[in-house]
């Protein structure tokens, strides 16, 4: 079957409605790698057996109520932090990635998850 990697930002909304899908693929007997957050772990592995990639320790540092500011109400400031995250995973998700060679690479709307490993 195919193997499968999905990237998403850490927000309810954005994640919840990937949960259904990777359920039903890892039914179907395709491999599946999520990268995302800690929050989610349990609904990803809860999805069939996915495999949950941690994502935590590549956010850049600043306090939730910081966190809940920029995301919320300052678009700019979101688009910054997301962009110093995938730089951050670049390495990470480069090897991984070329290890894993999956067939399919799905990626959030607002997760710079389509980084080109060479």
């Amino acid at each position: 079957m195919s193997k499968i990697v999905f990237f998403s930002i850490p927000a309810h909304g954005h994640t919840n409605p990937t949960i259904p899908v990777v359920s039903e693929l890892v039914h179907q007997g395709h491999s599946v790698q999520y990268y995302s957050f800690k929050e989610f772990q349990e609904k990803i592995e809860g999805a069939g057996g996915a495999y949950f990639v941690p994502c935590d320790s590549f956010l850049p540092p600043m306090s939730q109520k910081e966190l809940d500011r920029k995301a919320g109400k300052d678009f700019a400031a979101l688009i910054e932090m997301v962009a110093d995250t995938t730089i951050a995973l670049d390495e990470k998700v480069c090897t991984e990635l070329t290890a894993f060679k999956p067939d399919c690479i799905i990626s959030d709307s607002l997760c710079f998850g389509q980084i080109i490993c060479q």
